[in-house]
């Protein structure tokens, strides 16, 4: 039997702290996940302006990874050993941006992934704490939602029609001014 590499041992560990059955996120969880797991990776490494910065988020789905790619991060909810992966890449690669293309899984990345699946375990991820109640738009009647939108333009004409009176009254008296200076 051969020895495992250092690299092959230290992620043999890390991915050893995931438990047994680790279920698929929901696209809106994939999302919410990984907005908190940006966060958390940067207060990791002490990244305050990381943090603050406002980012945008997209599913996107088949054989893509979850990477921001022209300034929005797209998400791939097939599992959460991807997203934790990707988001420890990243934030590893905002620390360290020199050490990332000549080792990408260096040491310190095996660090912050396995804080980020310490973070996913213990904050009930996998539970479906990060899953939020569907709203239900309450259904109205089509027949009330056209009469109410007629209501409202018989009022909006209603105001023109009052402005194109008072308009109208007001060149008739322009108009007797002149009347009255050409007549002179």
């Amino acid at each position: 039997m051969t020895e495992l590499s250092a690299t092959r041992q230290r992620y043999v560990a890390v991915n050893g702290a995931w438990p047994e059955a680790v279920p698929t996120p929901t696209p809106e969880e994939a999302i919410a996940g990984c907005r908190l797991l940006l966060r958390e990776g940067f207060r990791f490494y002490g990244l305050t302006a990381h943090v603050k910065r406002k980012r945008t988020f997209k599913i996107t789905s088949g054989n893509r990874h979850t990477w921001p790619r022209r300034g929005t991060w797209k998400v791939n909810p097939r599992n959460w050993h991807n997203i934790v992966h990707a988001v420890s890449h990243w934030c590893f690669s905002s620390r360290y941006p020199s050490r990332t293309g000549v080792r990408p899984h260096d040491p310190g990345h095996a660090a912050i992934e396995k804080h980020l699946i310490e973070y996913v375990i213990n904050q009930g991820w996998l539970d479906g704490k990060l899953k939020r109640p569907k709203k239900e738009k309450p259904k109205t009647d089509p027949k009330a939602d056209r009469a109410a939108r007629v209501v409202l333009s018989i009022k909006r004409w209603e105001t023109k029609k009052k402005r194109a009176e008072t308009a109208l009254k007001k060149l008739r008296k322009q108009q007797r001014y002149y009347d009255r200076k050409l007549a002179a």
